[in-house]
């Protein structure tokens, strides 16, 4: 019989970061849906656009700060 593939062992130490990452992640939704709402040529949609690519850019580096603790 086959062995299991060996996995990671589960990040128990990093809620924090994973819980910020979820977070992030329903704001980005939230933007989203309201950025859909508006017209292309809105000022307020150009600054939630700026908002959704700040939060992008804060959930890609935590993301990556977890990936690479497990690695």
């Amino acid at each position: 019989m086959k062995a299991a593939p060996a996995t990671d062992a589960l990040p128990l130490f990093s809620w924090p970061e994973q819980t910020e990452i979820a977070v992030l992640d329903a704001e980005r939704r939230s933007l989203i849906a309201r950025i859909g709402k508006m017209r292309i040529c809105s000022e307020r949609r150009v600054k939630l656009e700026a908002e959704l690519k700040r939060l992008t850019e804060e959930q890609l580096r935590l993301s990556s700060r977890l990936t690479g603790k497990r690695k």
